[in-house]
C-alpha cells in the first residue's frame, strides 16, 4: 500500500515529499485472523520492510512510522486488542524494533515536527493515564474526562501538523 501511495504522489509530481504513517498494527485479539502470531508477523515484516531488508518498489521507507498502539486499550471496551503490551504491561511476545536512523526529511519544518512529538507525548499520557488512573483512586468517569481532553488536544496537535505540512508541500511545489 505505501509503494502504491509514493508512486501516485510521484505520478503526481510530489514524489519527494515524505509520508508520514501516522497509525499501523495489527491486532493480537478479537477476530479470526488477529492473533500473537499474525500481530507479531506483522510487526517483524514491518521491521524488515522499514530497515530494507524486504521488496519494494521504492528503496527508502516513510520518514516515521508509529505502531498502534503499545498497552492494550481497556477503556473503548473493544473485543480487538491493539497493543505490544498487555493492561498489566507484559510483552504479549517477543520482538526487536531495529531503529534504522537516516538523516531527517528538509522538508519537514521544525514546528511541524516539535509539534508532532507534543502530541505523541500527549499519547504517551493518555495511554499511561489508562492503565494508572483507577490505581491512582480516579473515578471511570474522572478517566473517561481527562482521556477526552488528551484526545483533543492530539487532534488540536494533528490539526497543527497537518496544516504547516500543507504550507510547506505547498513552497515545495
Amino acid at each position: 500500500m505505501y509503494d502504491a501511495l509514493v508512486t501516485s504522489m510521484g505520478a503526481m509530481g510530489h514524489g519527494t515529499l515524505p509520508v508520514i504513517v501516522s497509525e499501523t498494527g495489527w491486532p493480537s485479539s478479537g477476530e479470526v485472523d488477529a492473533t500473537f502470531l499474525y500481530s507479531r508477523m506483522f510487526l517483524t515484516s514491518l521491521n524488515d520492510h522499514l530497515n530494507n531488508r524486504s521488496p519494494s518498489l521504492r528503496k527508502e521507507g516513510p520518514s516515521e512510522v508509529y505502531i498502534f498502539e503499545f498497552v492494550d486499550n481497556d477503556y473503548r471496551h473493544e473485543v480487538r486488542r491493539w497493543g505490544l503490551l498487555h493492561l498489566n504491561m507484559t510483552a504479549k511476545y517477543s520482538y526487536q524494533i531495529i531503529s534504522n536512523i537516516a538523516h531527517e526529511s528538509d522538508h519537514i519544518s521544525t514546528l511541524a515536527k516539535a509539534i508532532h512529538m507534543i502530541g505523541y507525548i500527549l499519547y504517551l499520557l493518555r495511554t499511561i493515564l489508562l492503565v494508572f488512573g483507577v490505581k491512582m483512586g480516579w473515578t471511570s468517569v474522572q478517566v473517561e474526562a481527562a482521556v477526552d481532553f488528551l484526545l483533543k488536544f492530539e487532534e488540536y496537535c494533528l490539526d497543527l501538523t497537518m496544516t504547516n505540512q500543507r504550507f510547506w508541500c505547498f513552497l515545495l511545489v
